[in-house]
């Protein structure tokens, strides 16, 4: 269904529903407000089941009404039974969400679809994001599908098998010398002078409601039951937020029973946490903060580009700070270092 009005999720300030994806008052994010009675009287098991074999099928709980080809959306993807898999991991029973096979086999195609057809509702013609691949990759096709022009800005340091993923599609595609974050923050600084539709910027608000579908699918798929736990690969928290809320939203709308979701986030071994922990989460935040103001100059060495600035670093690091102190430990750390034992008194 169409919205109307966009809450902050912090402050809860509205605004209209307009490209804008964060709030003017706290720069908190924002999202789509529901006319949840109305759509529970417009929203049943057989309107649904009645619609594309897409994630257009649950148009009623999404922002924006479906495109013109929603028939050929992304979405409504395979959910197979893994017993084998179930089995090593001691669990009674497995599934697996095969979402490779939507258009550019990624998850992100889903989002990018809802982010799309908004674009086309608020009258842009141009679809436009940075990215690393995938998004790249979905915003690109999705652009190639609706007629739109799609802008791409990607890191310089990004694989040519990314970028050639993204190129046949015929869109453009400019690189960035420096990081992502170099990426991101350009595309902050063009979506305020350009009307193009940056889908994680300007349209962040309607691109995480695409991913909440995942979680309908789930739920009708097994025959409008939610499971037990999720777990979902992470990065995106936005993402696995958005699916846990369409777990809620299933219930809300009588879809299926309203029960207590348990969802967990997999990540491949030894890679960095995404974000705090959420327990506790403002003493870790503080703590953090306090150790950054405490770190020696050895521990703050930055990259060194060049021969004299590698020099520096080795004279730096091999030389203590006389003011270096111990860092405080926060009290969520399952683990305390020896040092920051309380020691007996002398």
């Amino acid at each position: 269904m169409a919205v109307d009005t966009l809450r902050c999720r912090i402050c809860e300030s509205e605004y209209p529903a307009v490209a804008s994806g964060v709030c003017l008052r706290c720069f908190g994010p924002l999202e789509p407000v529901y006319d949840w009675d109305a759509v529970a009287r417009a929203v049943s098991r057989e309107s649904i089941a009645a619609g594309p074999r897409s994630l257009w099928r649950y148009e009623a709980l999404l922002p924006t009404a479906a495109p013109a080809d929603a028939a050929g959306g992304p979405g409504w993807t395979p959910l197979v039974r893994a017993p084998r898999l179930a089995a090593a991991l001691g669990v009674g029973e497995l599934f697996l969400k095969l979402d490779h096979t939507n258009p550019t086999h990624s998850f992100k195609d889903r989002v990018v679809a809802v982010a799309a057809a908004k674009a086309a509702e608020l009258g842009a013609d141009t679809l436009a994001c940075a990215s690393t691949g995938s998004l790249g990759n979905a915003v690109a096709a999705r652009a190639a599908a609706s007629g739109m022009r799609s802008v791409v800005l990607y890191p310089e340091t990004v694989e040519p098998a990314k970028l050639l993923a993204t190129a046949v599609y015929g869109g453009q595609m400019y690189a960035v010398r420096g990081s992502y974050d170099d990426c991101s923050r350009m595309v902050v600084e063009l979506a305020g002078e350009l009307d193009w539709a940056f889908v994680n910027v300007n349209l962040r608000a309607y691109y995480a409601e695409g991913s909440k579908t995942l979680a309908f699918e789930i739920a009708e798929q097994l025959g409008w039951q939610l499971p037990d736990a999720v777990v979902a690969p992470s990065p995106p928290a936005r993402s696995s937020r958005s699916s846990g809320r369409g777990s809620s939203s299933s219930g809300a709308s009588g879809s299926s029973p309203a029960r207590a979701r348990v969802s967990t986030a997999g990540r491949r071994r030894g890679a960095r946490p995404s974000r705090t922990p959420t327990r506790r989460s403002g003493r870790c935040r503080r703590f953090a903060r306090q150790r950054e103001r405490i770190r020696s100059p050895s521990e703050r060495r930055p990259t060194a580009t060049s021969p004299s600035q590698r020099r520096v670093r080795r004279a730096v690091r091999s030389t203590p700070s006389p003011r270096t102190r111990s860092a405080p430990t926060c009290r969520c750390s399952p683990r305390r270092p020896a040092s920051s034992a309380r020691r007996p008194p002398v």
